[in-house]
C-alpha cells in the first residue's frame, strides 16, 4: 500500500507541475542596471510625500546640465507596498516617453544637480 501512495503522490506531483500549478512563483528579479546605463539618468527616491495618512513615495529619472535639468516621476498608489527597483523603471519609461518637464537650474544649485532635484520634491 505504501508503494501505491508513493507513485500516486509522485503522478499528482507531476500533473501539479505540468499544469502550472505548483504553488506560488517568485517574479523575476528586476535589474535596473543596464537600463541606467543605457539611457543615463539618474534617480533619485523621495519617501513619505502627499497625505499623513496615506504617505506615498516618488522615484525621479533626471537629465541634466547646469542650466537645465529634464525630470520624470513615478509615483506609488496608497494601496502599494514602495519598491525603488519598479519606481525607477516606471520613472524611466516615463522620462523615455516623453513624460517629463524641464526645469531651469538656479545659479546657486549649478554643480549640485542631485541635491537640487531632491530639493525640489523635499516635504518640509
Amino acid at each position: 500500500m505504501t508503494d501505491l501512495n508513493a507513485v500516486c503522490a509522485a503522478q499528482l506531483s507531476r500533473n501539479v507541475q505540468d499544469m502550472g500549478l505548483s504553488g506560488k512563483t517568485k517574479a523575476d528579479k528586476i535589474d535596473n542596471t543596464q537600463l541606467l546605463a543605457d539611457t543615463g539618468l539618474s534617480i533619485v527616491h523621495v519617501n513619505n510625500i502627499g497625505d499623513d495618512d496615506k504617505p506615498r513615495s516618488m522615484t525621479i529619472a533626471y537629465k541634466g546640465s547646469d542650466r537645465l535639468v529634464e525630470i520624470a516621476t513615478s509615483v506609488t498608489h496608497p494601496q502599494d507596498r514602495f519598491c525603488r527597483k519598479i519606481g525607477t523603471k516606471l520613472a524611466v519609461e516615463n522620462f523615455q516617453a516623453g513624460k517629463k518637464v524641464r526645469i531651469a537650474v538656479p545659479i546657486f544649485w549649478q554643480g549640485q544637480l542631485n541635491d537640487f532635484v531632491k530639493t525640489l520634491f523635499a516635504i518640509a
